[in-house]
């Protein structure tokens, strides 16, 4: 990688992603996916993203085509409210009759609701608790995770994640984040082929990345942190 995670290209590069978004810098770095405040601007859209058990590839899958599956409409909108989502702990196959799903990982470990105003879910966070989970979650999580290939015309992309150090829930939300706007802003497309690489950390911001995850450094909250990267895999 090119190019250095000083604290000021990270903040020249959230400030271009705020500047494509409806949110302001506090919003954007008070997400935790969590329920949003009560004070929260009427309309303001959040999807779900429940979880039974950590399976990276389904779920990083499942993503994919949650993102890609949305109206026009409406992945603009969710995009320039900082594609928001609350991660909640439950089981998608017991939810499926009582609940309308939008996508369920293959292997029922993970489920999406598309995104509406935070109180058209009610009923489901009423029933389910946000994930909280203990310690880092990176124990069980492979160093490289294929998650698709390339067909045709296609590129190989190359997803750095640097979040396993911290809880399983916090991983996903820089993880679901990274994946949806790959594909909102157009970035990964169905010709793509993805791996997904875990690194202990992002020391250096590419001048070429396609998506990059800034936000507050959960060890530090008056810094920035460098997530995840997504580029194109460069030919030895």
């Amino acid at each position: 990688m090119s190019g250095t995670a000083t604290q000021s290209a990270l903040r020249e590069r959230l400030g271009q992603r705020l500047a494509a978004s409806g949110v302001s810098l506090e919003e954007a770095l008070a997400d935790r996916g969590e329920a949003l405040p009560g004070d929260a601007p009427e309309g303001r859209l959040e999807a779900l993203l429940i979880v039974r058990g950590l399976a990276l590839e389904p779920l990083a899958r499942a993503a994919v085509a949650f993102a890609r599956a949305l109206a026009p409409d409406l992945k603009t909108a969710w995009h320039r409210q900082f594609t928001r989502t609350q991660v909640l702990a439950g089981n998608p196959g017991a939810l499926q009759a009582r609940f309308p799903l939008t996508l369920v990982a293959s292997d029922g470990s993970a489920a999406f609701v598309a995104p509406a105003p935070a109180r058209s879910h009610q009923a489901l966070k009423r029933l389910l608790r946000s994930l909280r989970t203990l310690g880092p979650g990176g124990a069980s999580v492979a160093t490289e995770v294929h998650i698709a290939a390339a067909s045709p015309g296609g590129r190989a992309l190359r997803l750095s994640v640097a979040a396993l150090d911290l809880p399983v829930e916090r991983y996903l939300v820089h993880l679901n984040h990274l994946l949806c706007e790959a594909v909102l802003e157009g970035h990964l497309t169905a010709q793509d082929g993805l791996s997904i690489v875990h690194v202990q950390r992002l020391e250096a911001l590419p001048a070429a990345a396609l998506v990059a995850r800034v936000h507050r450094d959960e060890a530090n909250p008056e810094r920035l942190r460098l997530y995840g990267v997504l580029e194109e895999e460069r030919c030895a």
